[in-house]
């Protein structure tokens, strides 16, 4: 299953799904019963350059322990969508190092009115919800080809 990515709002209207506007609301209100997998504690040290610890600590790259609820928006943006994949979020507030890695996921759906800005072409397996069209993308590039 490829993740759903949407560009313009008009798309996202058609899906049915209610787009979760507030990533760190709804993170810091879930995270409490998400399982922190391999994939999260990976997102974790891949956006935030910071490591899982235990319970609901994590060590930032300045060695210190803080709650996990301190992760960047983006990195909570992309825990979310890994997590919930039945679920609409809003990408807006994310980063392009958050962006990129949400591109990567093989599930979820993902309202990314920006898109990162892609230097190198990477894989991906998205299908691209385009003003009511939908193709299947399977580069960064293709992305960007369709939206040209």
């Amino acid at each position: 299953m490829p993740l759903n990515l949407y560009i313009k709002k008009e798309d996202v209207n058609k899906t049915g799904l209610k787009l979760e506007e507030r990533n760190d609301a709804f993170f810091n209100l879930h995270i409490g019963t998400t399982k922190i997998s391999d994939t999260i504690k990976s997102l974790i040290l891949n956006i935030d350059h910071s490591t899982y610890s235990s319970g609901s600590d994590i060590r930032t790259k300045y060695g210190r322990l803080v709650d996990i609820r301190k992760i960047s928006t983006g990195c909570k943006t992309a825990i979310n969508i890994y997590s919930n994949p039945d679920k609409l979020f809003n990408c807006v507030e994310a980063g392009d190092n958050a962006l990129r890695c949400i591109l990567m996921f093989n599930r979820g759906n993902a309202y990314m009115p920006l898109l990162p800005s892609i230097i190198n072409n990477f894989s991906v397996d998205v299908l691209l919800h385009y003003m009511g069209k939908k193709i299947h993308c399977t580069n960064a590039l293709q992305i960007l080809e369709v939206l040209d």
